[in-house]
């Protein structure tokens, strides 16, 4: 099988494994944005912020946005949307070049 036959889930899979960090990668891809409740219902991610920050660490360029909306008892509340800031494909290339969430709790403990 080559690279061309490989899923976009396959493809991240094969880098990151099947975590929080390649979860949320699949999510961007698929999906424009993802916020912090949708981490939460779709993924089951209580700290989405800390695994963007573990993408951006990888070199994956993430953008943020800060959305306001209304609560259920309709007080406004602000939160934010993340979104890839370059192509699906760039940000596959660059978790394919070799970078691993192994190389990254490398760099956390020095």
């Amino acid at each position: 099988m080559n690279d061309e036959e490989l899923t976009v889930r396959e493809r991240i899979n094969a880098v990151l494994g099947d975590t929080q960090c390649a979860r949320i990668m699949r999510y961007l891809c698929e999906c424009s944005s993802i916020s912090q409740l949708e981490a939460y219902e779709h993924l089951g991610c209580f700290r989405l912020g800390a695994r963007i920050w573990d993408l951006k660490k990888l070199g994956i360029s993430i953008t943020d946005e800060t959305t306001e909306s209304r609560n259920r008892f309709g007080d406004p509340v602000h939160f934010k949307k993340y979104s890839l800031a370059c192509s699906r494909e760039e940000a596959l290339e660059i978790i394919e070049q070799g970078y691993s969430l192994k190389d990254l709790e490398k760099e956390r403990t020095k």
